[in-house]
């Protein structure tokens, strides 16, 4: 049975899931990024995405997925019918609106699909920069060091730019 719940303090909310029999929790914004402090398992596409949105609890213990890459991933190769192997068009670009923990998992979804076009739009400067090092530091670990994540970052063209009005025509 799915039940909503509203947590403003992840520590607190911890301690008081201990009391019931929860087999996990969906995470939604604000804290997708956050509840990374309070896992005790992180699936490799979490770390590398910076962000969780599911949580199992397994013998007390807290493990984490991400299930947004797969469902960015998933119906991108679809709309373009692109096997397991095929890649998106060499000139193809996106723009990502926001950048938190969803934006993180559109960013691994679209490098997966090897796009080397991505533009984050946001309206914190601060936020727009930390996903810029958190991806950073994905590129650092997933090539085994800088001067393969200086040739990865060389690679694609990453517009970091605010964004103050977006107007979405798309239906």
């Amino acid at each position: 049975v799915y039940l909503p719940l509203l947590a403003s303090d992840l520590g607190d909310f911890r301690k008081a899931a201990e009391r019931y029999p929860l087999s996990g929790f969906s995470v939604t914004i604000p804290h997708k990024q956050a509840v990374l402090r309070y896992l005790d398992k992180v699936h490799p596409q979490v770390q590398a995405a910076g962000a969780a949105n599911t949580v199992r609890i397994r013998l007390g213990r807290w493990e984490a997925i991400n299930t947004d890459i797969a469902g960015i991933e998933d119906p991108l190769r679809n709309t373009y019918r692109l096997s397991v192997r095929e890649q998106l068009p060499r000139n193809f670009r996106a723009v990502i609106v926001g950048n938190g923990g969803s934006a993180r998992a559109a960013i691994m979804a679209l490098r997966a699909l090897g796009c080397r076009a991505i533009s984050v739009a946001g309206r914190n400067p601060a936020q727009r920069c930390a996903c810029a090092l958190a991806l950073l530091a994905w590129a650092r670990a997933a090539r085994d060091g800088l001067r393969a994540a200086l040739e990865w970052l060389a690679a694609f063209h990453w517009h970091l730019f605010k964004v103050r009005v977006v107007v979405d025509e798309l239906r």
